[in-house]
């Protein structure tokens, strides 16, 4: 892009309008699928907890069991709380509020209202991006979690069987 391309040139907000708003629709879409990761994880570590549950039941060695299922137990509520943690950023931005641009900037020429509007949708998107690098890094946390969880689950269900009174 040019350096003296006039911002407030009605072509160019256009497109510029256009695009800024695809990439805040884009934004959406991703949040929408990392809270369904969040969902998707939260339930798998479930599952683990509840299979670790079922053959720990089986173990004649009560005490070793009950300790296999806390621990699967603490991780499995560690990797709820970090999934719960992803799908909780929220404050999401779709500027401007219809209203209040629609007050403020009705009487106003049509070119400096779309120009204004830019800069909204821009600032949306950067505060946007923001929350999804926390859903991001808590997404991160949650499948390390999730991955701890699953090798001790297999390595109690692999040892659970042999354990003998």
């Amino acid at each position: 892009m040019s350096g003296d391309t006039d911002v407030r040139d009605p072509a160019f907000l256009d497109v510029m309008l256009a695009v800024v708003t695809d990439q805040v629709r884009q934004q959406r879409t991703t949040s929408d699928q990392l809270n369904s990761r969040a969902t998707a994880i939260a339930a798998t570590a479930g599952a683990s907890l509840a299979l670790l549950a079922a053959v720990a039941r089986q173990t004649p060695q009560h005490a070793v069991s009950t300790w296999a299922v806390s621990i699967g137990a603490a991780l499995f509520f560690a990797v709820l709380t970090s999934s719960y943690l992803l799908w909780r950023v929220r404050g999401w931005h779709m500027d401007p509020k219809p209203d209040a641009f629609w007050e403020h900037y009705r009487g106003v020429e049509p070119t400096v209202a779309k120009h204004q509007l830019v800069l909204n949708v821009l600032a949306a998107h950067k505060a946007n991006d923001e929350n999804l690098d926390r859903k991001l890094r808590w997404l991160r946390v949650a499948v390390t979690v999730l991955l701890a969880q699953l090798l001790f689950t297999t390595a109690a269900l692999i040892a659970l069987p042999h354990i003998i009174e």
